[in-house]
């Protein structure tokens, strides 16, 4: 079994590994034809501009905005959407996917997540897009957590371009990278290895980069930067209290 999705799917997909990655921790077993076992983890996750910071807390979801067509943060907030029968929700709320108060749940903001050890190996490509600096993060993340990671990033390409924009060459690239991941998934699985590879607009042309190195941003300020955007002061959780002295 592989997990695949992109952009809200993406949210989806790795909320779920989330909640798998929890079953196991604590050695639950579910009921299965008669027998209780534990759940087993897919054979790798495939995720194309993976949603992962739901409070859209990241300063590329600014930056970026000439390279996509997705709206600005503030966007539900100054221009709802024409009142009808579920809408506006009933108590009131700003997000048109959550619960105000289930924002900063860490299986709604993918972000805030403590640890991914235990994923299996993932895929993710993104482009130049409101975003990339989610999702470099969470790849850093990954790799950080000891999970192998493959990484393709597209210049000035907008979100989920491979939807959008089917016909162009960096799409047909993307695709490759994506069957070559699912293929290595199913055969060789133990040869897979965390990589970053930057594909330049046009030409194709890769250069290869550091997984670690992808993101500017710690643990401790993408939990601050998350909590500011909805006016709320972070907890102190071990990754923000810091080491005890």
């Amino acid at each position: 079994m592989k997990l695949s999705r992109n952009s809200a799917g993406g949210n989806l997909t790795l909320a779920l590994t989330q909640t798998l990655l929890q079953l196991r921790r604590e050695n639950v077993k579910i009921p299965w034809f008669g027998m209780k076992r534990a759940v087993p983890m897919p054979a790798g996750i495939a995720l194309i501009s993976p949603w992962v910071d739901m409070v859209q807390s990241f300063p590329s979801w600014s930056a970026n905005a000439k390279w996509d067509y997705l709206p600005r943060p503030d966007h539900w907030e100054t221009s709802p959407p024409p009142p009808d029968a579920i809408w506006p929700a009933d108590p009131p709320r700003k997000s048109l996917y959550v619960d105000d108060a289930l924002r900063l749940h860490p299986l709604v903001s993918l972000q805030l997540n403590a640890s991914w050890a235990g994923t299996p190996p993932v895929w993710t490509c993104f482009g130049w897009e409101c975003l990339s600096d989610e999702d470099r993060y969470l790849a850093a993340k990954l790799r950080r957590d000891g999970v192998r990671v493959v990484i393709d990033e597209f210049e000035a390409m907008p979100h989920v371009f491979t939807v959008v924009l089917p016909k162009l060459p960096e799409t047909e690239r993307c695709v490759q990278g994506l069957a070559k991941f699912i293929t290595a998934t199913r055969k060789e699985p133990e040869r897979i290895t965390s990589s970053y590879t930057f594909i330049k607009a046009k030409t194709l042309e890769e250069s290869e980069g550091d997984v670690e190195a992808l993101t500017p941003y710690g643990e401790k300020e993408v939990f601050e930067m998350a909590y500011a955007k909805v006016g709320k002061e972070a907890p102190l959780s071990p990754v923000l209290a810091g080491p005890k002295l």
